[in-house]
């Protein structure tokens, strides 16, 4: 995290707890102004190209809010490296909450 913040490398990559990983990003680049959490992104092959997703499970609850800031932040991203217009979406609904049956 310390290379990525002076610039020195473009990413930081891990195969470990993302949750540790997301707590180290905070600690060491802190948050970008207005942005209540930050994001975890992965990037993968599709027959269409490369698709982005923005919130890889390291935020457990998320407001509505907190949805919008991440299509910004992902559409932002994808300006400066993709080929193509971004194209922010959802890939999972939320469920409705029921009482719990005894």
């Amino acid at each position: 995290f310390d290379l990525a913040k002076e610039g020195t490398v473009d990413a930081v990559v891990s195969a470990g707890n993302s949750g540790a990983m997301l707590a180290c990003g905070l600690f060491v680049m802190r948050r970008l102004p207005g942005v209540e959490r930050p994001a975890i992104v992965t990037t993968f092959p599709t027959v269409n190209g490369v698709c982005a997703l923005m919130d890889m499970g390291a935020n457990v609850e998320c407001r509505p809010e907190n949805l919008a800031q991440f299509a910004v932040l992902g559409a932002a991203a994808a300006r400066q490296g993709a080929s193509y217009p971004p194209a922010p979406g959802r890939s999972s609904w939320p469920r409705a909450t029921s009482a719990r049956r005894r």
